[in-house]
């Protein structure tokens, strides 16, 4: 699916899915880009919106990494949109590879989130 991304909107991409729009993003951190310019990219499940133009990102989605890998996951989920459709299965769990991007962790699992989310 198609989406125009805004001007400002700060996007959690995998490296791999960002890097044919390294000239329309600024890199924030490991994953987390803001959007130079208003773009039309494929959107998939491994993309996650932050925050649309004029909102604030919640910090705790961009956390130190000495918490804990489950208060960042938390953190993580919390801080997805719950209109974005890709950040979320079809029974209404934050999708791991979404979370895995945010967190910046590959060895994340559905466990985790889970455990997580306990707390």
């Amino acid at each position: 699916m198609r989406q125009t991304i805004l001007k400002n909107t700060k996007l959690s991409i995998p490296p791999h899915l960002a890097r044919p729009h390294l000239g329309d993003l600024q890199k924030v951190n490991r994953n987390m880009y803001v959007a130079k310019k208003d773009i039309d990219m494929r959107v998939s499940d491994e993309i996650c919106i932050l925050a649309l133009p004029g909102e604030s990102c919640d910090e705790d989605v961009t956390v130190d990494t000495e918490q804990s890998l489950a208060a960042r996951i938390k953190a993580a989920v919390e801080g997805l949109d719950v209109n974005v459709k890709a950040n979320w299965t079809a029974d209404g769990k934050p999708q791991v590879k979404v979370v895995r991007g945010i967190v910046g962790d590959n060895s994340i699992g559905r466990k985790d989130i889970t455990a997580a989310l306990a707390l």
